[in-house]
């Protein structure tokens, strides 16, 4: 299975046990970073302990540098950074292109805690991620999610208390597009009933108030394919998020997209239940889904199909992808007899067609991969 498709509710669990840091410390540097095609974060899922090693494009190792969290899902690029988002525990690392320095990166005090992490992301100059996702209010018994934004090279960050847990968000003009995930528990102890609601919250980027909340129309039982940044991305002057029947996987999977400026959603395009997307990807005027068999739907502007391929891997060992440019890389597991080897294999994203692979060594028998085509 997909290690980005597995990444559903479950993963928001509120965790005592994780181990966590929000001090910034600095846990080495890279000196062959400029040399580097690749960055590899390897993890466990419930195991402290990971590595961030560096790759060149013959898929030798480097140098790698240990890390102190684990259940490493999410990564985003700028120019003068490279992020990776801790799932559990919420350590972000940092990775300084000029000096090549690996840290960890220090959250604003009010958020300091035990939880876990969706998404980081960046957009116009400003970083954003959340934090403490699952930790419980006392009073109300609801879940309570940190937003937290600011300008990428200042360490003073804004924190917005939201309501649910926080999956992704987008900057548009003067507000953070929020996207969150709530519910609400009704019942005594012999029969409670959970309602979901799947909003959008507008936060101000100056002030980090909010301003206002869409509550998104989503059908019973359908959930974001993941709760990962790949499922989420603007196209057509919209947001799009692929929906998926999470609870008894017998709906049709659905595109739907978000007018920012009407506040008005529509299911734009439905996929069959074994056509489950695994990315959703804006591609020059077309929208590209790649779909957790393989199967990869170009979609044009009005959402209609106009080319398919297959893209030839075996996606029953993909560990983790990444999207650079008009190319998708695969990392891939080999057979357990290859003693902790693998493969990325790197495809247009156009057509489908095989760029090349790269043979990939690593030191121990880790579950995770999170992959980073370095820009």
């Amino acid at each position: 299975m997909i290690k980005k498709s597995l990444a559903i509710v479950s993963c928001f669990l509120y965790l005592s046990s994780c181990s966590h840091s929000s001090s910034g410390e600095d846990l080495g540097s890279y000196s062959e970073l400029g040399n580097s095609k690749y960055v590899i974060g390897f993890s466990n899922i419930l195991e402290p302990g990971s590595e961030i090693a560096l790759y060149n494009d013959q898929g030798e190792q480097l140098e790698d540098l240990a890390f102190p969290g684990f259940d490493l899902l999410n990564s985003v690029q700028t120019t003068d950074n490279i992020y990776i988002a801790g799932h559990r525990g919420y350590q972000h690392a940092k990775i300084e292109r000029s000096t090549g320095n690996l840290s960890v990166l220090k959250h604003p005090e009010s958020v300091d805690g035990y939880g876990g992490a969706y998404q980081m992301n960046v957009s116009d100059g400003y970083i954003f991620y959340d934090v403490n996702v699952g930790s419980m209010e006392e009073s109300s018994g609801k879940y309570i999610s940190y937003f937290v934004f600011g300008k990428e090279n200042q360490e003073e960050k804004i924190v917005t208390e939201l309501e649910g847990t926080v999956h992704t968000a987008f900057l548009l003009n003067d507000y953070f597009y929020v996207y969150t995930e709530s519910e609400l528990i009704t019942g005594d102890d012999d029969q409670l009933t959970a309602e979901s609601f799947h909003n959008f919250v507008l936060v101000d980027k100056e002030t980090g108030e909010v301003n206002d909340t869409n509550v998104l129309p989503i059908e019973e039982d359908m959930y974001p394919t993941t709760t990962l940044n790949d499922m989420y991305t603007i196209f057509n002057n919209t947001i799009v998020i692929s929906y998926s029947d999470n609870i008894n996987q017998s709906k049709e999977n659905q595109l739907i997209a978000f007018n920012w400026e009407t506040e008005e959603t529509e299911v734009v395009k439905t996929f069959p239940q074994p056509l489950r997307p695994i990315t959703i990807i804006p591609y020059e005027e077309t929208l590209i889904v790649v779909s957790e068999t393989g199967v990869v739907k170009i979609l044009d502007r009005e959402y209609n199909e106009v080319e398919e391929y297959t893209l030839e891997i075996d996606f029953t060992r993909v560990m983790d992808f990444d999207v650079n440019q008009d190319q998708i890389s695969f990392m891939v597991y080999k057979d357990s007899s290859s003693e902790f080897q693998g493969e990325i294999s790197t495809f247009q994203l156009i057509d489908g067609q095989k760029l090349n692979t790269v043979p990939i060594e690593y030191k121990k028998d880790f579950e995770q991969a999170e992959l980073i085509v370095v820009d």
